[in-house]
C-alpha cells in the first residue's frame, strides 16, 4: 500500500513516454488505406540552386509547377508555404493565373487547402488574394510542455476557437469524398479541451513508419520542368512545402526516432492519413492502472512470501510479460492506452523489496537449522563418547570377576 501510495503521487511521465512510444512503433493493425495516395513536392536546396531563387519562390514557379500537377488530376492539393504579397504587376498577374487554375481546379472537385501558421502575433494567414481559396492553421504539436517534455510530436491539434485544423479538414473531407462518411472531434475517442490554449488535441496512433516508410518525394524543381512520368499525380494528394536540411525548425521528432528527426511535410501526411482512420487513442483513467497495481502487488508479494527467490523471479517477470502483453493489446486492438508504469515500477519494487527479506528469512531458517544439526552432532558425540568410556569402564571389573569365579 505505501509503495502504491508512493507510485501514484508520480506520473514518472519519461518512462511512460518510453512505452507509448514502443506501443506506436509496433502498432502494425494500425493502417490507412490513403497513405500511398500522398505524394510531397519537396522545396528544399537542390530546387533553390536550380532555380536561382530562394524560398517561397515566385508566383511564376508556382503556376508552372502547378500546371504540372493538374494535368494528371491529383484528388487533393496542400500548400504549407508562407506565401507573400506580389510585389510587382508581373507577379499579380501569375498570382492571377496561378489562383484561376486552382479556382478551375476545385470547381472539377478537387481539394485544395492553404496551411497557415503561427507567430507571436497570432495566426498568419496567405494573401489576401489567396483567402478564398480556402486555408487552415496547420501546426503540429511538440511535446514540451506536458507528459514527457522531449519535443516529440505525439499529439495532433485537432481545432482551435472551433476552427479546424488543416490536418482534421483534411481527412474529413477526404472521408466525404472517399467514403461518404465525415469526420468531427465528436467522432474521435480521447480528446481532451484545454481552456488556456482554446484548441482540442488528441492522442495519436500512427498509420504509417515515416523514418523507414516514408511518403513519396519529389523536388520541386522536377516538378517544375516536368521531369517525372506520366500519371506521376494521378489521383494522389499532393504535399508542397520546405524541406531544409539547415532549417531545423523543418523537421521534427516522432515516436519512431528519438533521434533521427523527420520532416514536418512527413508528419503533415502521416496526420492527415491517421486522422482520416480515426486514429486517436483513449486514455484509460489513472485510477485503474494504481487498482490493478495494488491488486497484483498484493498477489505476488503473497506468492512470494510462500515461495523461494528462483521461483519469485519467474514469476515476477511472468506476470510483467503479461502486463505489457494486455497494455499493448489493449493499444492496439482497441485503441485504449493503459497507464503502465505505475505497474511496472509496483512489481519490479515490490519484487526487490520482498525478495531479498525472503531471503533474508530464509538464510536465517536455514542458519537456525544448521545450528540446531551442529548442536545434535555435538550431542551424539557426547553421547558415542560417554558409551565408549563405559564400555570400557565395565569390562575390566566384569572380566575380574569372571576370573574370580572360574578359580
Amino acid at each position: 500500500l505505501l509503495i502504491i501510495t508512493f507510485l501514484s503521487q508520480y506520473k514518472f511521465s519519461s518512462i511512460e513516454a518510453f512505452f507509448y512510444d514502443n506501443r506506436v512503433v509496433y502498432d502494425f493493425l494500425f493502417k490507412s488505406e490513403i497513405k500511398e495516395k500522398f505524394v510531397i513536392v519537396s522545396i528544399n536546396l537542390s530546387s533553390d540552386d536550380f532555380l536561382g531563387e530562394t524560398y517561397p519562390y515566385s508566383y511564376s514557379r508556382h503556376h508552372e509547377a502547378l500546371k504540372n500537377i493538374l494535368k494528371d488530376k491529383p484528388l487533393a492539393i496542400n500548400y504549407f508555404l508562407d506565401f507573400q504579397p506580389p510585389l510587382s504587376l508581373v507577379e499579380k498577374d501569375n498570382l492571377v493565373k496561378f489562383k484561376s487554375e486552382l479556382f478551375e481546379f476545385q470547381g472539377d472537385g478537387g481539394i485544395f487547402r492553404i496551411g497557415s501558421g503561427m507567430d507571436d502575433w497570432g495566426e498568419k494567414p496567405p494573401p489576401e488574394q489567396l483567402k478564398d481559396l480556402g486555408y487552415s492553421l496547420a501546426l503540429i504539436n511538440i511535446d514540451t510542455n506536458v507528459f514527457a517534455k522531449d519535443s516529440v510530436s505525439r499529439k495532433a491539434i485537432l481545432n482551435i476557437s472551433g476552427e479546424q485544423t488543416l490536418h482534421l479538414w483534411m481527412a474529413n473531407t477526404l472521408s466525404k469524398k472517399l467514403r461518404d462518411q465525415s469526420i468531427d472531434v465528436t467522432d474521435l475517442p480521447g480528446t481532451n479541451y484545454n481552456k488556456d490554449a482554446d484548441a482540442t488535441f488528441g492522442l495519436m496512433r500512427y498509420s504509417f513508419d515515416p523514418v523507414n516508410d516514408p511518403v513519396n518525394l519529389i523536388p520541386f524543381h522536377r516538378v517544375l520542368t516536368g521531369n517525372f512520368p506520366d500519371g506521376f499525380f494521378k489521383d494522389k494528394i499532393v504535399l508542397i512545402g520546405p524541406e531544409y536540411d539547415s532549417n531545423g525548425s523543418d523537421f521534427i521528432l516522432t515516436p519512431f526516432s528519438s533521434r533521427e528527426k523527420v520532416s514536418k511535410m512527413q508528419q503533415h501526411a502521416l496526420l492527415i492519413s491517421s486522422l482520416f482512420e480515426k486514429g486517436t487513442i483513449q486514455k484509460i483513467p489513472t485510477i485503474l492502472s494504481n487498482i490493478i497495481a495494488l491488486v497484483l502487488s498484493l498477489a505476488l508479494a503473497l506468492s512470494i512470501s510462500k515461495i523461494n527467490p528462483t521461483r519469485g523471479i519467474i514469476i515476477t517477470l511472468t506476470v510483467l510479460a503479461v502486463c505489457l502483453l494486455g497494455a499493448f493489446l489493449l493499444f492496439t486492438v482497441f485503441g485504449q492506452w493503459l497507464y503502465f508504469t505505475h505497474i511496472f515500477l509496483s512489481l519490479f519494487l515490490c519484487y526487490y523489496i520482498l525478495v531479498p527479506f525472503r531471503a533474508i528469512v530464509e538464510y536465517q531458517q536455514r542458519y537456525a537449522i544448521e545450528e540446531e544439526t551442529e548442536l545434535l552432532k555435538k550431542v551424539e558425540n557426547l553421547k558415542q563418547n560417554f558409551l565408549s568410556l563405559m564400555s570400557h569402564d565395565l569390562k575390566t571389573p566384569v572380566a575380574k570377576m569372571l576370573i574370580f569365579e572360574l578359580f
